[in-house]
């Protein structure tokens, strides 16, 4: 709300309009993506299970990293991280990502030219096995599991443990930051037939882990990771804590977009009252972009005879949702521009808070790509998103599923770059009117000064 009077008053905190324009501002629900930020940073600072997890992926992946051949270095050297410096590096709570150094070997938008591979000669069951042989073999993992067993077999002589309260109640939150799904698997197999305590869960859990190694190795040889540390972090929680920190938030916050424009909701009672031949100016930020995509689709099947112009910032919707939205209703836009973050930025703008890179290193967008979307019931990591560089380059030899390539080309067909419709912060000083950001990260562009002057310009 405090956003909203600031944006609506005068310049330069606000757009700074005259009375001939109504202002109307739809305040987006933010406090389910908080929530998420709460559960995460609890998981890493008290999770016996996630940390242990976390620290042998990194250790294990670090070693099947397999160097380009350069000047100086010889074919197939590795890279090698003890668990000491794993350790160390995550003890320090660097403001940005602890592995940036190893991220760098996987640049996003390489095309692969001079990339690192990840083991690419080793088998994906080779690979499973071999991490699982060793993870069994490690103390903190032991000791987590353990007392894991604790809260599913809590009387002693079953395979149990007896601690002290503290220790109970620790047990009792592991097991309650687990996905629904993985407490089940785990309370039938421990009191089903044939259950016998830890060893039941050791194996589920080994099990469970062999498919965290095999995704992250998947995205790393097709180029669909992140970065080295914000792939082991999101397929992590995607396989084990999907309830606190998964898709089913952002699932939400998309149907509520869509649920706005139903009959007799506020996105189709505000289409009702806006008289036919008026000229809107939409601006949308961040999970506003789907809100925006699914209005755009009501104007063309409600054939409303009404002037659009769109700005964009830092959009989050989906390439085939926006793709969907142009090709239904993209005629009644006429100037549209997309403010975003270089790659660059996007990357190292923590979206947990830039005191916190080291839980995860990179942006909303990242996040979102990465972790929240879904086609189906179906994991979709590395989703287009319309505000990410990496999928608006045009050099995108990694995106593969056929859909997903004619969306994005769809998308840049209307943000034609040479059109000038795509702005990257940070812009130069000489930047034309309109064509200026320095927003340096993915919440900024609401408040920086260059770009409410920009946006402002599509107000004359």
């Amino acid at each position: 709300m405090a956003t909203a009077s600031r944006l609506g008053g005068a310049t330069p905190d606000g757009f700074g309009l005259g009375q001939e324009w109504q202002q109307v501002f739809v305040v987006w629900r933010t406090g389910a993506l908080e929530t998420v930020a709460t559960n995460w940073i609890d998981l890493f600072e008290n999770d016996r299970l996630y940390k242990a997890l976390l620290r042998k992926l990194i250790e294990f992946a670090a070693r099947k990293i397999i160097l380009p051949v350069e000047a100086g270095r010889g074919a197939g050297a590795s890279v090698r991280l003890t668990r000491a410096e794993i350790d160390a590096r995550l003890a320090r709570r660097p403001k940005g990502d602890p592995f940036a150094d190893i991220g760098d070997l996987f640049p996003p938008d390489a095309a692969g030219q001079g990339r690192a591979s990840l083991s690419p000669t080793q088998s994906e069951y080779d690979l499973a096995q071999e991490f699982q042989a060793e993870l069994e073999q490690d103390n903190q993992f032991a000791d987590a599991v353990v007392q894991l067993t604790s809260a599913i077999v809590p009387v002693a002589g079953r395979g149990g443990l007896v601690g002290t309260p503290d220790d109970e109640r620790a047990a009792g939150e592991m097991l309650a930051r687990l996905s629904a799904e993985i407490r089940g698997e785990l309370g039938e197999r421990v009191n089903g037939p044939g259950g016998r305590g830890v060893v039941s869960v050791t194996i589920a859990v080994l099990r469970h882990a062999a498919s965290i190694i095999l995704r992250i190795v998947r995205r790393m040889r097709a180029q669909r990771d992140h970065g080295f540390y914000a792939t082991i972090v999101e397929e992590l929680a995607r396989e084990l804590y999907g309830d606190l920190v998964g898709a089913a938030v952002w699932g939400m916050m998309k149907k509520d977009a869509a649920d706005h424009f139903k009959d007799g909701h506020l996105g189709r009672q505000l289409l009702d009252v806006i008289p036919a031949g008026c000229r809107l100016v939409v601006t949308a930020h961040s999970a506003g972009s789907i809100w925006a995509a699914e209005m755009i689709k009501v104007i063309a099947a409600l054939r409303l005879e009404l002037r659009l112009d769109l700005v964009l910032l830092g959009p989050a919707a989906r390439m085939d949702l926006f793709a969907e939205a142009i090709r239904n209703g993209g005629d009644a836009v006429a100037r549209r521009r997309i403010y975003a973050l270089s790659d660059s930025l996007e990357r190292a703008d923590a979206v947990l808070g830039h005191d916190k890179g080291y839980i995860y290193p990179s942006s909303l967008l990242y996040l979102v790509s990465g972790l929240f979307e879904e086609v189906g019931a179906t994991p979709f990591p590395d989703a287009p998103l319309v505000g990410m560089q990496r999928f608006l380059s045009g050099n995108t030899p990694w995106l593969i599923e056929k859909d997903q390539v004619s969306a994005a080309k769809t998308v840049m067909d209307f943000f034609s770059p040479a059109a000038d419709a795509i702005v990257y912060s940070k812009t130069e000083a000489d930047a034309a009117v309109g064509m200026r950001t320095q927003a340096d990260m993915h919440g900024g562009f609401d408040d920086e000064h260059e770009t409410l002057a920009s946006i402002a310009s599509f107000f004359s």
